[in-house]
């Protein structure tokens, strides 16, 4: 058999059987690629054993080569219409699954939220009844201090009260809710912020721009990470976020 011989129409149509396949039956779908084993094996071996020394040597390689690449794609046609049921069946389902995974997703970024901005709530109340506890603690302290002042007697000295902050975890029959403490930034004035972070520059192109604007974006993460607070053009602040658990 020539296996440097250019495969004829009517062949190429034998080595890609057409029909419908069994869904998800890896069996079935072999069957569709065994024409093609002899052939390959029989084009491989011959390439391994071709020496490119003369013109017709050269003709050969160039046939087996071409050979190898109507192959390919055959197989990736036959590899498609293999996948393509049970693929549009994995896509349908995922895109159906998907409207309720969505709205899932919303409640929990949007309880997420609530719940940080219900912490950062408790936690101001806390500061806020810590500073009246440390007021009503001076003022009786200074009293006391009077009084004994007066008697000629050692003043009592008053513990400073301490108000405990609250849980970083809330749990629940269903899962726990943890929160945490996150130092993130906002641009307030580009034009403000110092030239080591920036990096974009007006005549790049959008994709590029996007690109050297994420970097710009980490190289300020990275400082704040590092300790910086304070950079023109950026407000820096630390945020509360809180995450699931079941």
């Amino acid at each position: 058999m020539d296996f440097s011989a250019p495969l004829p129409e009517k062949k190429k149509k034998e080595l890609a059987p057409r029909g419908p396949y069994p869904l998800l039956d890896l069996e079935k779908a072999k069957e569709h690629f065994k024409p093609y084993i002899e052939k390959i094996d029989g084009i491989l071996k011959q390439a391994q054993g071709l020496k490119v020394e003369t013109d017709e040597a050269n003709q050969i390689a160039v046939e087996l080569g071409t050979s190898a690449k109507i192959l390919t794609k055959q197989i990736e046609e036959t590899r498609n219409r293999a996948i393509s049921e049970p693929y549009s069946f994995v896509k349908s389902v995922n895109g159906f699954a998907k409207i309720f995974t969505d709205k899932l997703l919303t409640i929990e970024s949007l309880m997420k939220q609530k719940i940080s901005t219900y912490r950062v709530f408790q936690e101001q109340r806390r500061r806020e009844a810590q500073l009246a506890a440390d007021k009503a603690t001076e003022e009786l302290q200074k009293k006391l201090n009077k009084q004994a002042e007066k008697t000629g007697t050692a003043p009592v000295q008053i513990e400073m009260p301490i108000i405990p902050k609250q849980e970083a975890v809330t749990r629940s029959e269903t899962g726990s809710a943890y929160g945490s403490k996150h130092w993130t930034f906002k641009i307030v004035d580009a034009d403000l912020i110092p030239k080591e972070y920036l990096l974009a520059s007006k005549e790049q192109g959008k994709a590029e721009g996007d690109r050297l604007f994420a970097e710009q974006k980490a190289l300020i993460r990275n400082a704040i990470k590092g300790g910086m607070r304070k950079i023109n053009g950026i407000e820096i602040f630390e945020e509360d976020r809180t995450s699931f658990r079941t």
